[in-house]
């Protein structure tokens, strides 16, 4: 009797643990269900796209915002079959991302256009993260998508914008220029003309009149007004628009510029031309002048210098400005992100002829400004004569 109650403990401890185990796989696979019933739920009602694959790379899900954006039912997006509503010319940059993040296991984004139920595509923003489980086993990926079309439209007319105004900006230089040289050319060819006469016959007027005492100082003071006057309407005229940059050229319109800037600001400029051909265009010219001007009136406002550097070298390729002191410098690093209208001024002349445009400076340590203009379009062999030699 006692063996036959030892033999039914030892069969019913097994079928009691066995039964345990049923129970406990039961209350486990209740609660992946739930878990699973409540991911599907959430993901179902939210706004965003949503699709999950499986450690082989196929879909295996697709949430119903991804079903009712495509207009197709899940059975024909599963495996690889989501990828035919991607347009033909985004999928293979599509694929090759997915495929290299996979194997990497590493999150990933990518932009493509995605057909929408009526037919027309639109653009969205796929971003894709690895799923993994408690021990750290690959599972597979979840990627949320988001139509980003308006986003993308804005963004576009937002550049359409900027080029707009670029070119606007362009042609107000250009107007500008057009301009300046207008009237420099009148002051040149009229004012100090009529100034220079008028000159001449004050001094005539005084040969005439003999010497009274009077008349005389008076008229040395109306001579030397005059004189200094005209110079002035010169040096204007030179600085609204350099009839020398139009009739010697670049190189010599710099040294002129030079010197005028170390006879007026006491400034000693080191003017160093080399290897520049004798014709270049005349928009590459003038932007060059101008940004030299622009360096050298900054050298006179903020360097506290009694030297300076220009430097105008070419090769075949591009033609190179350098303006060098050795002054007070700034912390370039701390430049506000909207520079000064000089800086703007520079950028934006420098644009207008695809030239590069750098300014570099530390405190105490000077500033250069370097400008490097491509010269694909200039015969440089053909220029027999090269100027600054």
């Amino acid at each position: 009797m006692l063996s036959l109650q030892l033999f039914l403990v030892v069969i019913a401890l097994p079928l009691m643990f066995l039964a345990a185990l049923i129970e406990e796989r039961r209350e486990k696979t209740n609660v992946l269900s739930e878990s699973e019933a409540r991911f599907r739920t959430l993901a179902d009602t939210a706004p965003i796209l949503i699709w999950m694959s499986g450690p082989d790379r196929l879909c295996t899900f697709f949430n119903q915002g991804w079903l009712q954006f495509t207009g197709r039912a899940a059975e024909q997006e599963l495996g690889n079959d989501w990828m035919e509503g991607i347009h033909a010319d985004d999928r293979d940059g599509c694929l090759r991302t997915y495929v290299n993040a996979f194997d990497a296991r590493k999150e990933f984004a990518m932009e493509y256009r995605l057909r929408r139920s009526d037919g027309e595509y639109r653009w969205v923003l796929d971003k894709g993260v690895p799923r993994l489980a408690r021990d750290g086993t690959f599972l597979g990926y979840i990627d949320c998508a988001d139509d980003i079309t308006e986003r993308r439209k804005a963004e576009e007319e937002l550049r359409e914008s900027h080029r707009e105004l670029r070119a606007l900006t362009g042609r107000l230089l250009q107007a500008q220029e057009s301009e300046r040289r207008r009237i420099a050319r009148e002051m040149h060819d009229d004012w100090t003309q009529r100034l220079a006469v008028l000159g001449i016959d004050v001094a005539m007027l005084e040969q005439q009149l003999g010497a009274p005492d009077k008349a005389r100082p008076l008229l040395h003071s109306i001579q030397g007004k005059l004189m200094r006057l005209t110079e002035d309407v010169h040096a204007l005229s030179r600085q609204l628009h350099p009839a020398i940059l139009d009739d010697l050229g670049l190189v010599e319109a710099l040294r002129s510029e030079c010197a005028a800037f170390s006879e007026r600001e006491g400034i000693e400029v080191s003017y160093c031309p080399e290897g520049v051909p004798e014709f270049l265009p005349k928009d590459v010219a003038l932007c060059v002048y101008r940004i030299a001007q622009e360096a050298l009136r900054n050298i006179a406002k903020h360097a506290s210098v009694d030297k300076a550097r220009v430097a105008l070298t070419a090769t075949d390729q591009e033609l190179l400005l350098r303006v060098q002191d050795a002054g007070a410098g700034f912390d370039a690093t701390g430049v506000p992100s909207r520079p000064g209208l000089g800086l703007s001024s520079m950028q934006e002349r420098a644009r207008l002829v695809h030239a590069a445009l750098s300014v570099t400076s530390e405190p105490g340590l000077g500033t250069t400004v370097l400008v490097r203009v491509p010269l694909g379009g200039v015969p440089h062999e053909q220029a027999a004569r090269v100027a600054g030699r």
